[in-house]
């Protein structure tokens, strides 16, 4: 009875066209596999590597004061810490510190001021050292890094994988 009531000449009105977009086709797999690439890359060089170079260098531990703790809030990653130490090398009073904010762990297991806890400093210039700020922020960047970058090399593969 409804084919009756029908003309000939309908045509539904939800008709899908295909159109070759970038936002439909391969290439934003392609671009967007690449910019994960280039982050994950750029995680593990500056993270992983950069913090590396540092744990290589500082050689001599030292036991030292943690003379400050300076916090900043980092969004919704919560705080980050950067310690400063008091210690003495080669007769010399230093107090040291860097400017990298870091996530260390727990409030129960993290250092207080006035904790004597030791650190690697660098003989020929003792304000380098490398401490827990150092070892948690290259932990978290080796992970980070080679995430997002497997992600990307996935990303690579999936106008394969769709068609």
């Amino acid at each position: 009875m409804i084919q009756m009531l029908t003309p000939a000449y309908y045509v539904p009105a939800y008709t899908v066209y295909r159109t070759n977009s970038f936002f439909t086709g391969n290439g934003f797999y392609i671009v967007m596999g690449l910019v994960c690439i280039i982050m994950g890359g750029w995680l593990l060089y500056t993270k992983a590597y950069k913090y590396s170079l540092i744990k290589k260098n500082c050689t001599v531990p030292v036991e030292a004061r943690i003379y400050e703790i300076d916090s900043k809030y980092g969004g919704k990653g919560g705080r980050r810490y950067n310690f400063s130490y008091e210690f003495f090398f080669n007769e010399q009073r230093f107090v040291a510190s860097n400017d990298i904010y870091e996530k260390i762990g727990m409030y129960w297991r993290r250092p207080h001021e006035g904790d004597v806890v030791t650190i690697f400093i660098n003989p020929s210039d003792p304000h380098e050292f490398y401490d827990i700020v150092l070892k948690g922020g290259r932990n978290t960047g080796i992970v980070a890094g080679i995430l997002i970058t497997a992600i990307g090399i996935f990303m690579q593969f999936m106008p394969l994988l769709i068609k």
